[in-house]
């Protein structure tokens, strides 16, 4: 009896032994034959490749200091209009991502480009200088919290509500926001020489694209008539960047989209807000989201995307770059290789000090 039960606990024993081993050897064949799919994935950067406007934007005659920016060097506006985007980090994530986004802008036009660095995230010196180098103008902004609530999320956590500090910089006529995961892949300077000069013809005061899928559900993503507000267009104005941060605790919305939600409040519902909204072609804020969703409406716009949006996967879980088990995977699943790949071609100005 005694011999039969260590026998039975011996072969129990080498049975979870080899399941483990069994699922250890499927798991590392899983991840190998992903990055041998990821590495034969040819990326076709040609239609996406940098090809400078001819049609320049206005230099200031002579420039004009940024009284938004709290920084102890004074910034200066030298267009009349600018590329801004909102840095609290991580740096390793989203201030790389910054750094190749500004290399990408700077293919299509020569407007300014600002980053607004949020001065209760600080970064290093180092970090300021990389993105000095890539091309942004590093601008400190005080942080806008979101609403007194008990829960918090990753938006609530990333300060989100500080890209209301854009309406600030009333020194230039308009502003495109742009969310660090984004990249520019087209020309935009339209949006500031023909959009902007529409909306201020129809009094319209921002501007932004359709989230997707619009029709559809489809995995974690249901169907929604909101716009996306990871890519603003907006005219700068005092008045109005008061009343957003005076909205955030006064004027009920979902936080758990935080400043979008808001936004969408404030511009698609409430009147008499709702006319300054001006709707922006989708291919100015392609979300990754419609290349799995929406096939079909991605290829048909291709070769007239301007801005890609990372709103499904970063470009940051290419394989090269794990932090969690599920990075590997996360391209693959939404079916961004080549978008990964493309982002992860991008480079960076060294870290020097």
């Amino acid at each position: 009896m005694l011999f039969d039960s260590k026998m039975n606990a011996t072969h129990q024993l080498a049975s979870k032994v080899t399941v483990f081993f069994l699922c250890a050897f499927i798991f590392i064949t899983i991840v190998l034959l992903h990055i041998l799919v990821l590495s034969r994935i040819h990326v076709n950067s040609s239609k996406w490749s940098p090809a400078f406007n001819q049609q320049r934007l206005t230099l200031r005659q002579p420039p004009v200091r940024l009284a938004a920016c709290a920084n102890h060097r004074p910034l200066f506006a030298e267009t009349d209009f600018a590329v801004m985007s909102l840095y609290a980090g991580p740096f390793h994530l989203y201030g790389v991502s910054a750094m190749k986004l500004a290399s990408t802008v700077r293919s299509f036009t020569n407007a300014d480009m600002v980053m607004m660095s949020v001065e209760e995230r600080p970064m290093t010196r180092c970090q300021r200088i990389q993105l000095e180098e890539a091309g942004w103008k590093v601008c400190s902004v005080s942080a806008i919290e979101g609403p007194a609530v008990g829960k918090t999320n990753r938006f609530l956590d990333g300060l989100v509500y500080s890209k209301f500090n854009a309406w600030q910089f009333t020194e230039y006529r308009g502003v495109l926001f742009l969310d660090a995961d984004t990249l520019v892949v087209g020309d935009i300077t339209p949006a500031f020489l023909d959009i902007i000069p529409q909306m201020q013809m129809q009094n319209k005061t921002v501007a932004a694209a359709r989230d997707r899928p619009v029709e559809i559900t489809c995995r974690f993503f249901t169907a929604n008539n909101f716009f996306n507000a990871g890519v603003l267009l907006l005219i700068p104005d005092i008045g109005t960047f008061r009343m957003l941060k005076e909205s955030i605790n006064s004027v009920a919305h979902d936080v758990t989209f935080a400043e979008q939600d808001l936004l969408n409040t404030i511009y698609r519902d409430m009147n008499p807000l709702n006319h300054e909204f001006y709707e922006l072609p989708y291919s100015y804020n392609a979300v990754t989201t419609s290349k799995y969703c929406e096939p079909t409406l991605w290829y048909e716009f291709e070769d007239h995307i301007k801005i890609i949006h990372f709103n499904t996967a970063k470009g940051w879980t290419y394989t090269k770059h794990w932090n969690s088990i599920s990075d590997p995977f996360v391209c693959w699943y939404w079916d961004v290789q080549d978008l990964c790949r493309y982002w992860d071609s991008i480079s960076t100005p060294p870290e020097t000090c």
